[in-house]
This record gives C-alpha cells, structure tokens and sequence, in this order.
C-alpha cells in the first residue's frame, strides 16, 4: 500500500473519497466542502498523527495554517501528535520550536528521548521528556488555551482511551509510552496505558468529538512509505556502546507498522475533511535531530494543498 510522493496531500470534499489505498473505493461520508474562505471562518479542528520524529512536521502545518489566517479551535493528536499538540494548545508553538531545534545531534536526540534504566515493564521511564514536558506545559488539560486530547491505549482492554481531561503530562506521558521501550503509565481510572498509535494512529474521532462542527484537518507522518528501512538500519544499535540495544529500534518499527497499518484502516472508516500526509518516510522514528527537515516538508505539504483550493 505505498503511497507516492506526488500523492503527498489528499482531500476528500463534495462526499468523494480522495483516497490512497489499493482496492475498491471506501464508502461515501457527508464531508463539508472544504474551501480556503470557509477554514477561515468556520471552526477547524486538528488531527494529529503519531510517527515520532517525523511529527515534528506537525509545526510546518501550524505554519502553514497561521500563515493564511486559519486558526484551529481544537486539537486532538496521538502519541508524538500529542506532544505537539500539546504545546499549539497552550500557545507554547515558540518553545516546542525553540526545543526542535536545540536537538540537532544524534547523541542529543538519544539523550532526551531514550535515556537507559531498564525496569521489568520497559528499557525508559522517559523521566528526562516528563521534565521537559511539565516545565513548559501547565499541569492540567483545564489550563490550556484550546480544547485538547490525547490517545493511549488501555493494555488490558486493547481499546482506544481519549484522554482530555485532569492532569496533562501523565497523559501526553501515556500517549507517546512505545510498548517495551516506555514504561506504561497509570492515569487514574485506567491502568496500563501506551502509545495510543496503536489503535488510533490519526486520531479523527477524537477531533471531531472536540468541535462537533468544525472541520478536521487530519496529519498522517506514518502513511509515507516511499522510503523503506534497510536491515542495516533496523539493526543499528540505538546505544553503540550498549549491548543488544537495537531492540528499541526494533521494536519502534514494529509499532511503526501497525501505525500504517491502523492509520489506512481508520482514515477510510472515519475520513476528515482535510489530509495532508508529509514524505517524511525517509525520517527515521528516533530521528529527533531533523526537526528542520520534518518542518520544512510539513509546511510545504500544507501550504500546497491549502493554496490547491478553492477561495
């Protein structure tokens, strides 16, 4: 199911799916038709999807969006979505901007995202992104300047869990917890709660849920798959100096693949209005460091499909 790169933006409008997937057409939806007047004075709601650093696309289309005075009422985002998401909700874009580019070498990007102290439910308890997180973010969902969720997903059930009220960090924490390189996390009343690319890779519903009549514009950075990974790459260790640390690499593919996977499924069951799918495929899920390059190709993304419309 690869998508081509000239495939990068896809709208669906007018009730006519637009859609990269092999195989029949999906089923007709009541979409709004989408015009560049309309996203500037009706209501837009976010999508967010996770994919790791290749959500650091998820600024450009902020950019892109400010640019031609669209503003989001609402945002929804899962796992790195939702740590993006987080910061456009509490108007922090400049300090996730400012953060993006401090981590511009591979041992800085190593550093801040998988720090080593293994427990018996993951290599990472993430302690060094829980700091970063709740020194630039205010501790509760209430405190943000626009309505915001999250996505995890509840081990024990395998079912979605939309997080959108109580305490933020432990839920971004949740949202973006790789099973067996993070360590779950417990937000009361769930228990055992990881990354929610899971079962809700581009988290449409959610947005929808948000702002009932808004229209959604959606971000898939995993459906990009022009860029296959080498098995050279696949078994780079992730710590040289570290024995068998390839395993987070690893196991960040496999999620990587169930991310696509689920994303497809999900995008033709609960299509948005708007989807902009970045070539970012060719950005590793830990390559942190090139917030510049992911940026850049989100905006572009954007921009390109936004100026496609009509006025």
């Amino acid at each position: 199911m690869e998508i081509p790169r000239k495939h990068a933006s896809i709208v669906w409008k007018n009730g006519e799916n637009m859609v990269p997937f092999s195989g029949k057409p999906g089923p007709r939806h009541p979409l709004r038709r989408v015009t560049l007047h309309a996203l500037r004075q009706h209501p837009v709601a976010l999508a967010l999807g996770a994919g790791g650093a290749r959500g650091w696309a998820h600024l450009g289309i902020w950019q892109a969006l400010l640019e031609r005075d669209i503003h989001p009422v609402a945002i929804a985002g899962t796992s790195m979505g939702a740590l993006v998401g987080a910061f456009l909700a509490a108007d922090r874009y400049d300090a996730l901007l400012d953060i993006a580019r401090s981590i511009d070498t591979v041992a800085k990007s190593l550093a801040l995202f998988l720090e080593f102290s293994v427990t018996s439910t993951g290599l990472t308890q993430a302690r060094r992104v829980v700091k970063l997180l709740a020194s630039n973010l205010p501790p509760e969902f209430a405190d943000l300047r626009l309505p915001f969720a999250c996505i995890a997903t509840d081990l024990r059930t395998a079912a979605p869990v939309t997080l959108s009220a109580g305490p933020l960090v432990p839920s971004i924490r949740a949202s973006i917890s790789i099973p067996g390189l993070f360590t779950p996390v417990d937000v009361p009343p769930h228990r055992l709660l990881v990354d929610g690319g899971l079962v809700d890779p581009v988290p449409v519903s959610a947005a929808r849920a948000l702002a009932p009549n808004a229209t959604v514009i959606a971000v898939d950075v995993t459906a990009d798959t022009s860029a296959p990974c080498s098995a050279e790459a696949l078994l780079r260790p992730a710590y040289p100096l570290v024995p068998h640390s390839a395993i987070p690499t690893l196991a960040i593919r496999s999620l990587q693949i169930v991310e696509t996977q689920v994303g497809l499924a999900t995008l033709r069951a609960t299509p948005p209005d708007l989807l902009a799918v970045p070539p970012v495929g060719h950005i590793a899920t830990l390559d942190f460091h090139r917030s510049a390059e992911a940026i850049r190709l989100g905006h572009d993304t954007l921009a390109s499909l936004l100026d496609a419309l009509p006025p």
